[in-house]
Order: structure tokens, then sequence, then C-alpha cells
């Protein structure tokens, strides 16, 4: 579940509500958890009402956590990771959690914040009742072993639940993935050989290869010197098996940092990491390149904010690009794609993609400056390939 735009400050005025409310018995917060606060609403509100306390944000999103770095840059209380999943242990006095999209993503999230928190400390949660808060806080409650709805309001409930014994394990905390410092592993096809690939609630396909991306990999054909920019790489399967294909050069690149901490682990443990660089980049914009600081439970990375790079002369993007934006279909990110990757190409670079056969790309293709043709159509997936006429 997310929660939808409209509905985004109504829960998150509520959520701050319930935290406020909370009796901390004269012993306020000294370190507090806040976990995918979009806007920063919550780090704002909570930085006024304890300025004395050190507030940790983590978000998911590249683009929300450098402008929100930005904004609250005056806020010396403050501190925007530019990762996840944090990997304290019984540090933070309270957390604070809008809920992300997908139940076992916001799982995975539990597992952290319960990990991160101190020994009785409380969980403040909140979601939109329409999209499934009401079985999210009974998730939650039961991992955490005591836990309750404390507000039903504006399409919303916010729930607290208090780091205690747990009376009873659930089935989904031993999920692959949800363990702490675990993976969803599945063997993927390279090379002709196979490989183990690492992946985690919260990035695309995190269970298995999909189908799109199967039929991608079937048509990416590698010669030698090539270079190569992965465009919303997820946890690098395409970008990789360029790499081992024998491309000189792999770009790979993703707003989702939790996606990226995967691609690092999967290069790391194919040993391709020295024919790959891996950052940050809203499509084809400025790439962030990323460094890895601390490889311990999942590694954690620091991207170069002050030296983005213009990536160029690329011989051949790949992607398979998402359609959506929230819980809209969105066709404008593979329209700006296409119109922002001209100048990153070579002179004969071409644009290998994969999408949903529904969608209208041959036709954005030739309305966007490119010739293209169909590779294979399936019902489901269309593979396309395209060049700047």
């Amino acid at each position: 579940m997310s929660i939808k735009r409209d509905a985004l400050h109504n829960a998150q005025q509520l959520l701050f509500q319930a935290f406020c409310e909370h009796d901390f018995r004269d012993n306020a917060p000294q370190r507090i958890l806040v976990l995918e606060d979009p806007t920063g609403f919550i780090v704002r509100q909570a930085a006024t009402q304890y300025p004395n306390a050190q507030i940790d944000l983590y978000v998911k999103d590249f683009r929300r956590a450098k402008a929100l770095d930005e904004q609250l840059a005056n806020n010396k209380n403050v501190r925007v990771e530019y990762c996840v999943i944090p990997d304290a242990k019984n540090s933070y006095d309270v957390a604070l959690l809008t809920v992300p999209k997908g139940r076992y993503y916001a799982r995975k999230h539990f597992v952290a914040a319960k990990q991160s928190l101190k020994d009785g400390a409380p969980l403040f949660l909140v979601g939109q009742t329409q999209l499934g808060a009401k079985s999210i806080i009974k998730d939650a409650t039961q991992f955490f072993g005591v836990g309750e709805t404390l507000i039903m309001k504006k399409h919303c409930r916010v729930g607290v639940c208090f780091k205690a014994e747990q009376k009873k394990k659930t089935r989904w905390q031993e999920t692959p993935g949800l363990v702490v410092e675990s993976y969803s592993v599945f063997n993927v096809k390279q090379n002709q050989n196979v490989v183990k690939h690492h992946t985690l609630p919260g990035v695309f396909s995190w269970e298995h290869l999909d189908d799109g991306t199967e039929m991608l990999l079937d048509h990416l054909k590698i010669k030698p010197e090539m270079s190569v920019w992965d465009i919303g790489c997820g946890s690098g399967m395409i970008g990789l098996a360029a790499a081992a294909l024998g491309a000189s050069k792999v770009y790979m690149s993703d707003i989702d940092m939790l996606a990226l901490s995967c691609a690092w682990k999967n290069a790391s443990n194919q040993s391709l990491q020295d024919k790959v660089e891996i950052g940050a980049a809203d499509a084809t914009k400025q790439f962030y390149s990323a460094k890895l600081i601390n490889e311990d439970g999942y590694p954690q990375l620091e991207y170069e904010l002050d030296q983005p790079q213009q990536i160029q002369k690329i011989d051949l993007i790949v992607s398979n690009p998402p359609f959506h934006q929230g819980h809209e279909q969105n066709l404008e990110m593979m329209r700006n794609l296409l119109e922002n990757a001209k100048p990153c190409l070579s002179r004969d670079g071409k644009i290998l993609i994969v999408a949903n056969t529904f969608l209208p790309y041959a036709k954005m293709f030739k309305q966007t400056g490119y010739q293209s043709k169909t590779l294979e159509r399936t019902p489901s997936f269309s593979v396309h390939e395209a060049k700047v006429v």
C-alpha cells in the first residue's frame, strides 16, 4: 500500500498528532528515527517539537533525499541519510513511519525499526484505510509484541507498537529478505552461466526474474568496447549481464537507493565491480556516482553530490522503464527519457527497451525523433530497438 498524494498531508498530520500526544514520562526522546517521510513534514515538525533531539531521516528516493537534505541544511539536529535501511541497534527512542507501497516493503521497515529501537520504545505508523492500513498495523503489532490503533480519521489509521517480547512468530518474518541482513536470492542465466541474484522487498521484481527483463536479455547483443547505460537498473540484472557479455564500460543508475544497494551487492558477488559504475540518476539527467562506505549488513553507498556527471557517447541505452507514478499511469516519464537521451548517445548509439505491449511506445519513438523496430512482441511484452533519425 502507499498513501495517495491527496491524503498524504492529512495522514502525516495525524501521525504527528499521535506522536505529540504520547506520554514519554518526562524523558523527551533524544534520538528520533523517521522512515519514508516523502515531504519532510514529520522531520520539520519533530525538529521544532524536540530541538535538542537528533533526528535521522531515511527515504528510498534519491531525488527526495537530495532535495530534503538541501532544504533542511540549517536544521543542525536533522540528518538525511542516503540509504534506506538503518543499521543501528537499540539506539532510537522513537520511530515514525509513513507506510510505503508494498506490504512486504512495509514489513521490511518493521524489521529495521524494531532492530533500531531501544527496548520498550514506540513505533508510530500511518496508512490509508482503503489501502490496507488495518492489516499493516496488525502486522506491526504481531511483530513488535504490543500495539494498537490510536486514530481512525480522514480515511487514515494511525497505530503505535512497542518493542517487546514477541508472543508468537509470524510466518512472514522468516521470509528471505525480511530476516535481518538477509536477501531474496534466485538464479539467473548470464552469459552461459547461472548466477545467484540478490534483492530485497521494495525493489522491482524482488522475488524472481520478471518476464519482461528475461525477454530483453534474450535480445541483448554486446560487442567489445561497447559502452552501455542501464537506466532504471533496479537490482542490476540487465547492466550486469551487459558487463558479463564484454561491454567495456557499464553505467547503472536508478533513483531507488535500495535498488542501487542491491545492484552493488550483485556486482561485487559477480566480480564485475571494476566494469560497472553505479550511481543515482533520474532517467538521463545528471549521474551521481556512488562509492561503498560500509558493507556490514547491506551495502551503504555515498554519492558524489558535488560532482555529478553528464554521461555521453553511450553506444547502447537499455531499460525496463516504469510507467506508473504512484497509482497513475504516466507516459511522460518515457517521453522525457527519449528526449533527454539524444545527447547521451554516440553517433550510432541505440536504445533497447522492453515494455508492456499495450503501451504506445512505437508511436512515441517516432514522435520524439527515433527510428524504431520491434524485435519481439507477445501479448504481454514487446522489445523495441531505436536510434535517433
